[in-house]
């Protein structure tokens, strides 16, 4: 039987709680005709024929060949990759149609994050629609959940700059370690092209910080990084014993 939290994985991709159980059953127990599945979860025979019809017509199981009364289930990656692709498409589709509607008038977006879901989707979002300039400070580990979007940002030729408490694994670009005062907390703030931004801090499971899309404060975020940023860059500069020429051609290399 499904575990609850199974359960409401399986619903979240669109599978009804029967379903559900005559997967997760079918995964441990497999192949098996429709009456033995009935049997083993107690329910009634036609019920369970309809969740078999559906979860075929999903991908998620398959005949035996040779024997039609036998199913099987279709391996989690599997089913995982084709609801994916499946999603995938459809959404290109409902936003190529959406579009055809017309665009609403944005003045600027100013919106608070609270839970850890969001800050992660909202940091990719903002780092992947970097065009020239990308900041991000924080502490390594909420950096790290980033690495994949400053890689690609890199790739893209868009100048990053990071500042975090610990080095990191990624080539290119400004990477500068310092001192992040934050006690247990862990700090993400983000700027990109001067139009959108985010600052965070997450301390448990409490999450407290905004975003800003083309708004002032994704301005004023922006402008406060690159303060940040080329304090601490000057910073290592003097601790290297670095000349005043060095200091200064730190100063203009900051966009």
């Amino acid at each position: 039987m499904a575990s609850s939290k199974t359960a409401t994985i399986l619903s979240g991709l669109g599978f009804t709680a029967l379903e559900s159980e005559v997967y997760s059953f079918l995964l441990g127990e497999s192949p098996a005709t429709g009456y033995r599945v009935g049997q083993a979860l107690a329910k009634p025979a036609a019920n369970i024929y309809k969740a078999l019809e559906s979860l075929e017509q999903k991908g998620a199981i398959v005949a035996e060949a040779g024997n039609k009364k036998h199913v099987r289930p279709v391996p989690p990656s599997v089913l995982i990759q084709r609801i994916e692709k499946e999603f995938r498409s459809k959404s290109s589709k409902a936003l190529k149609q959406l579009e055809k509607l017309g665009q609403p008038a944005v003045e600027g977006v100013f919106q608070p994050v609270t839970t850890p879901e969001m800050l992660l989707a909202q940091a990719q979002q903002i780092i992947r629609s970097a065009d020239s300039v990308l900041l991000v400070m924080g502490t390594s580990a909420a950096v790290s959940e980033c690495l994949d979007e400053i890689e690609g940002a890199l790739e893209r030729g868009v100048d990053v700059y990071v500042l975090t408490d610990l080095p990191m694994p990624f080539s290119g670009g400004t990477l500068v370690t310092g001192n992040i005062a934050t006690g247990d907390a862990s700090v993400l703030e983000i700027g990109a092209d001067d139009r959108a931004a985010l600052s965070s801090v997450v301390l448990g499971s409490t999450v407290q910080g905004v975003w800003a899309e083309d708004h002032a404060y994704a301005n004023h975020l922006f402008a406060g990084l690159l303060n940040r940023m080329a304090v601490a860059m000057i910073r290592k500069t003097i601790d290297e014993d670095g000349s005043k020429k060095q200091i200064r051609s730190v100063l203009d290399s900051v966009p």
